[in-house]
């Protein structure tokens, strides 16, 4: 694992979406690479900042405008 691919990978590692071949090799990259380290910690607070914000309505009749 080298960090271009690491960077491919990364949403779908936060995400869960990568199988346990590539979860091992994320994990043992990171381990030695503070830069990919940094990014899959980034993005694992990004998901969960997400994850607190609150859902929104949107304004009324938008949805009939679009569709």
């Amino acid at each position: 694992m080298n960090c271009e691919r690491v960077a491919e990978l990364a949403g779908r590692f936060v995400d869960g979406a990568t199988d346990p071949g590539e979860n091992a090799a994320i994990e043992a990259h990171r381990m030695t690479c503070p830069k990919c380290a940094a990014l899959i910690g980034e993005l694992e607070l990004l998901g969960r900042l997400h994850a607190e914000l609150a859902p929104i309505e949107p304004p009324a009749g938008m949805v009939e405008r679009i569709v």
